[in-house]
Formats: C-alpha cells, structure tokens, sequence
C-alpha cells in the first residue's frame, strides 16, 4: 500500500490540475469568447469548450461580481471607475497566463457594467467593455 501512495497522489494532483486549468467552464456565461492565435472563436452556454488553458478568453453574463471572483479563485488587486461601469483587477493562482499592470500580476479582469452585466476576461478583457 506505501508504495502505491505517491502514484494516488500524484493522479490526485493530476486530475484538480486538468480541472482548474479552464476554470472559465465553471462560469454562467451567456457567451464565451477563446482567442487561440489571435482569432476568436465565440462558445454559447451549453456548447463544448475546448481547452483555455494559457489562452485569451472572455465571458459575457449577468451575475455578481464577488461571486465570479470566488468561483475563479480570485483575490481582487485593485478597483476603478471607468465612465458608467467598474473595472475589477485580479489574480487568481488557478489561471496560468498573466499580464503585469501598474496594480502588479493581474490574470481576472471584470467590468460591471450598471446594468448587472458583466464581461470577465483573463488575462485581460480582449475587445471592447
């Protein structure tokens, strides 16, 4: 049995690795946008997703922004209000890729918008807000 532990767990660490890598899927999003080499493939909500590991991606939905931070795993680095919308910078450790911005890592940006929409990039919101 002690010799089978470190094969368990390494299959353990496996498997919540191949799972956090798209945390994006565990989003209610309306629209899903993958930007693989640059160009945009958009996903609806109950389309299959491939991979977004270490790629663009950007969700449109309605939701809060609290609770999309905490699916994410995400630990808010800085706020600002950019004319009728807040835009949230993050970081969250499950997501590979990362840009740093004066605030510093950042890989989770939200833009509420007043109307209760959100669009959740990572690592930055690709497009228009």
């Amino acid at each position: 049995m002690k010799r089978y532990f470190p094969l368990f767990i390494g299959l353990c660490l496996l498997l919540v690795g191949i799972t956090l890598g798209d945390t994006f899927r565990a989003l209610d999003y309306d629209s899903l946008t993958v930007y693989a080499d640059g160009t945009p493939t958009v996903y609806g909500d109950g389309d299959r997703v491939p991979s977004t590991r270490g790629k663009y991606v950007r969700a449109d939905m309605y939701g809060d922004c609290d609770e999309v931070l905490g699916l994410l795993g995400a630990k808010e680095i800085a706020r600002e209000a950019v004319d009728d919308m807040v835009v949230v910078y993050a970081f969250s450790p499950y997501i590979s890729a990362c840009e740093t911005l004066k605030y510093g890592r950042v890989n989770v940006m939200i833009a509420v918008r007043d109307d209760g929409s959100l669009v959740v990039g990572s690592p930055l919101i690709k497009g228009s807000y």
